[in-house]
C-alpha cells in the first residue's frame, strides 16, 4: 500500500535522476585492519585512503575506497558504532532535486518525519556548504540508514567542476588537479543487498520516493543502472545491514580473484567484469 502511494506521488512531481553514490559499513576491528593492510586492494582494486571528516559537531574517521564515480566508507566498530551498522547515500545532480524529493517525503506516509539539512563539511574551525540532504527520522531503530544528497553549488566550485556534474566528473576534475590519474579496477556501485532489522517498510517507502520501481513479485527495486534487494535478516544473530555489494569494473582481470579479509568479509572479482563484496 505504501509503495502504491509513493508511485501516485511520483506521478504528480516527476522525481529527478537518482543514483547510488556510496555506502558505509561498520566492521569489527580485525576485519577493518585486514582491509586496511591489503596491498592488493590499494594497488589493484581502488584508490584507498584513511580520511577524517567533520560536519557540524560530528567528526568521523574511516577507510575510503574510491572508484570511477562511486565510493565506499568503512569504519571500525567502537562504543559509538555497532558492528554491522550501515548506510546508503543516493545522489541527484539535478538543481532543486532535493526540494522535489523532500516535498514528496512530506506528502508520503513519512509526513513530519521527513527531514532535510544543509550539510556543512570542513574542519572544526572552518566549514563550508557541502550538500542538501533528505532523510527521515526513526532510522536509529534499524541497522541501516538511507539518505539523498544534492551537492551545493559551493562544493562544485571548490572541486573545480560545473554545477550538475556527475560524481565521476567531480572525481576526474580532482584527480586532474592533483595530477593523480586513476588506475584502479573499481568502476561504480551497481547493486546492494540490504538486510534491515524489522519489516523494512520505511526503507521500501524511501526507495519508492527515490524513484526506484519494485520488480513485480520480487524483493528488488530498480532504477537506471542500479538495483537494491531488501531482504530480512539472515538470523537472529545477523548484524550486517548490507550483506553484499556488486560493482562494475573499469578493467577486467585476466582471472577471477578472491580477497579474504578474515572470516566475515570477502571480495570476489570476476574475469567477466564484475565484483561482489560480501559481509556477514
Amino acid at each position: 500500500m505504501f509503495f502504491t502511494f509513493a508511485l501516485s506521488v511520483q506521478s504528480l512531481s516527476p522525481i529527478p535522476p537518482v543514483n547510488l553514490n556510496h555506502f558505509f559499513i561498520t566492521v569489527d576491528r580485525k576485519t577493518f585492519d585486514a582491509i586496511h593492510r591489503s596491498k592488493w586492494l590499494k594497488e589493484t582494486f581502488a584508490e584507498v585512503v584513511m580520511g577524517t571528516n567533520t560536519s557540524g559537531d560530528r567528526t568521523w574517521t574511516g577507510l575510503y575506497l574510491y572508484g570511477v564515480g562511486s565510493y565506499i566508507e568503512i569504519f571500525a566498530a567502537d562504543e559509538k558504532r555497532k558492528e554491522g551498522s550501515a548506510g546508503v547515500g543516493f545522489l541527484t545532480a539535478t538543481t532543486g532535486g532535493a526540494d522535489i524529493v523532500f516535498d514528496q517525503f512530506r506528502r508520503s506516509p513519512f509526513g513530519t518525519r521527513a527531514e532535510r539539512e544543509l550539510m556543512m563539511m570542513g574542519t572544526k574551525t572552518l566549514q563550508e556548504p557541502y550538500a542538501h540532504t533528505v532523510s527521515y527520522s526513526g532510522q536509529e531503530k534499524t541497522n541501516l540508514n538511507l539518505w539523498l544528497m544534492e551537492y551545493h553549488s559551493e562544493y562544485y566550485k571548490s572541486e573545480g567542476a560545473p554545477v550538475g556534474a556527475s560524481e565521476a566528473e567531480i572525481f576526474a576534475a580532482d584527480r586532474s588537479k592533483h595530477k593523480a590519474p586513476y588506475g584502479g579496477m573499481m568502476a561504480d556501485l551497481r547493486s546492494l543487498t540490504l538486510r534491515p532489522f524489522g519489516d523494512g517498510k520505511d526503507i521500501k517507502l524511501a526507495l519508492g520516493l527515490f524513484g526506484y520501481q519494485q520488480v513485480k513479485g520480487q524483493k528488488i527495486w530498480r532504477r537506471e543502472m542500479n538495483e537494491l534487494r531488501v531482504l530480512p535478516t539472515l538470523s537472529s544473530k545477523s548484524r550486517y545491514g548490507i550483506s553484499s555489494v556488486r560493482f562494475s569494473l573499469r578493467t577486467k582481470p585476466s582471472r577471477t580473484h578472491i580477497e579474504h579479509f578474515g572470516p566475515k568479509c570477502q571480495l570476489r572479482v570476476s574475469r567477466y567484469g564484475t565484483a561482489e563484496w560480501r559481509f556477514r
